[in-house]
C-alpha cells in the first residue's frame, strides 16, 4: 500500500479531500508518520512535490485544512456555550442548595425549640395542683443483680 492510498475506515471528520479525494485528513496521517521534525524543510519539499507528480494539488489541500479549521472552531466555540450554559445551570443548583440549607437549619432549630418548650410545658404542668401523679420511676437490674431505681428527670 503506498504512502497515498486509503485505507477502509480512514475517514476523519471534515477534510472530505478534493484532489483525486486526497485532503487534508489524508495529509495529516501522512504528517503523522514521517520525521517531520528532524528535517522540515527537505520532507515537505518531498512531499509536495510527490503529491504534485499525483496531481494533487496542495492549494486544494490547504483551502480544504481552512474549511477543517472553521468547522473545527465551530465546535470549539459551541462547546464553549454549552459549558457556560452548563456552569450557569451549576451556580443556580448551588443557590438553591444554599437556599434549602438554611430553611432546612432554620426549621430544624425551630423543631428544637419547640420540643424543648413542650419539655417546660410538661415540666410545669407536672408541678401544678390537681395534675396526674407522677409516673413511678422505673426500676432497672445491673448485670450484678442489684435493683436501680431511676431518678426522675428534672
Amino acid at each position: 500500500m503506498s504512502l497515498f492510498s486509503k485505507k477502509p475506515g480512514d475517514a476523519v471528520q471534515g477534510g472530505q479531500g478534493r484532489s483525486g479525494g486526497y485532503g487534508i485528513a489524508e495529509a495529516v496521517q501522512l504528517m503523522r508518520t514521517l520525521p517531520v521534525d528532524q528535517n522540515v524543510e527537505l520532507v515537505v519539499r518531498v512531499i509536495r512535490n510527490t503529491l504534485e507528480s499525483m496531481n494533487v494539488q496542495v492549494p486544494a489541500i490547504i483551502e480544504d485544512a481552512e474549511a477543517r479549521e472553521r468547522g473545527l472552531k465551530d465546535r470549539m466555540d459551541t462547546l464553549n456555550v454549552e459549558i457556560a450554559d452548563f456552569t450557569r445551570e451549576i451556580e443556580k443548583r448551588r443557590q438553591e442548595i444554599a437556599a434549602v440549607e438554611a430553611d432546612l437549619s432554620e426549621t430544624t432549630t425551630v423543631k428544637e425549640r419547640l420540643l424543648l418548650a413542650q419539655g417546660f410545658g410538661e415540666r410545669a404542668a407536672a408541678s401544678l395542683p390537681g395534675s396526674p401523679p407522677p409516673l413511678p420511676a422505673a426500676v432497672t437490674t445491673r448485670p450484678n443483680g442489684r435493683a436501680i431505681v431511676a431518678a426522675e428527670a428534672r
